[in-house]
């Protein structure tokens, strides 16, 4: 690797981990200590340094920004203009994001240091602009992989005891039926050659009241349930498999993402954006298949069905209630248990298109 550029955005300052600033007394306060999580900003230099050695070739890290899309946007744009490119698989990660966007361009806000978020720049040179539609479904399955590897005893993410992180087509990563994070890849250009950012943002300590919607979670919730306890906590007699707690940091998480972020690029990339790179461990994880479910379409329109498969070139196929197999390539996802409620969007009734974390 050539000679690694860093940025340190980082303002000095103090987090106490509280929503507001303002000081609390008595049973408030109790509460507040018990609840929230005390937070701190990422260790730079360990998270630079795992970053570099996973193959990024350029880190920044800022304390607070509006959207780490938009910034890396806005600087192929700059530096367009001034004649320089920005590197290749350079990482935009953030402390917090005040004007987060999802699919639909959905808001998606959280309190600082309770996220990891960031956003990857790619210059492909080497992939036809035909592939780019399985680069959502790659990022979901690096982040899935990437969460159960940070949270499973001993790296093994074979044995019980992790955070059984999967998908929901196409890159909705979930954990029993909740969110756990939300992707938003975006092209910025295709000529000469397409350059794209991916966007993250996995949920690593938010606390129940600070979810943004009943049907979200954390890792460190899910962690602590599973038998592992994320951020530091204590588990007593372990969770539901019994296994000793293990305590990744969120430095850990950002790391292990990451890293099978870069993993799954370099051999996605190394053979042209070849389909079958992905999709046989992508089908593994991914919990749409196999399920009955309702699919809200381009134009208020909605097909319901059983999911039977994923295409070469990453579409949904659902057989629909008259047999035939028919082909989406966008659309909102909902799982649907036969004769029950929707429940993969959580069980409230809500339209699962007003999801705030897209």
């Amino acid at each position: 690797m050539g000679r690694q550029h860093l940025s340190l955005l980082m303002a000095v300052g103090c987090w106490d981990g509280r929503l507001d600033c303002e000081p609390m007394t008595g049973d408030s306060a109790e509460r507040n200590r018990v609840r929230t999580p005390q937070r701190r900003p990422l260790d730079v230099e360990a998270v630079v340094r795992g970053l570099h050695a996973a193959g990024y070739s350029h880190v920044d890290i800022s304390a607070q920004t509006g959207s780490t899309n938009t910034d890396l946007a806005e600087r192929v744009k700059n530096t367009d203009r001034d004649g320089t490119t920005v590197k290749d698989m350079t990482v935009l990660l953030t402390e917090e994001q005040t004007a987060g966007r999802g699919r639909l361009g959905r808001p998606w806000t959280a309190p600082a240091h309770s996220q990891v978020i960031f956003s990857v720049l790619l210059q492909l040179k080497d992939v036809p602009p035909a592939k780019l539609g399985l680069l959502p479904l790659l990022t979901g399955l690096a982040v899935a992989n990437g969460v159960r590897k940070a949270t499973a005893p001993d790296g093994d993410s074979g044995r019980p005891g992790f955070v059984p992180a999967e998908l929901k087509w196409p890159n909705d990563v979930l954990v029993n039926g909740k969110k756990l994070a939300g992707i938003l890849v975006e092209a910025v250009s295709v000529d000469p050659h397409p350059t794209v950012i991916i966007g993250c943002g996995v949920n690593f300590d938010l606390t129940a009241e600070e979810l943004p919607v009943a049907h979200a979670t954390s890792i460190v919730r899910e962690a602590a349930a599973e038998g592992s306890t994320a951020g530091g906590g204590d588990t007593e007699g372990g969770g539901r498999h019994g296994e000793a707690p293990i305590s990744p940091t969120r430095e850990d998480a950002t790391i292990a993402i990451l890293g099978e972020l870069a993993a799954e690029l370099k051999r996605w990339r190394g053979l042209g954006g070849a389909a079958q790179t992905i999709l046989p461990r992508y089908r593994t994880l991914c919990a749409t298949v196999g399920s009955s479910v309702r699919v809200y379409l381009p134009g208020d329109r909605e097909l319901l069905g059983s999911a039977v498969d994923v295409s070469e070139g990453g579409d949904l196929i659902v057989r629909d209630d008259h047999g035939q197999k028919r082909t989406v390539s966008a659309g909102d996802v909902t799982h649907v248990r036969p004769g029950e409620a929707e429940w993969s969007y959580g069980q409230s009734g809500k339209d699962p298109r007003e999801d705030s974390q897209g």
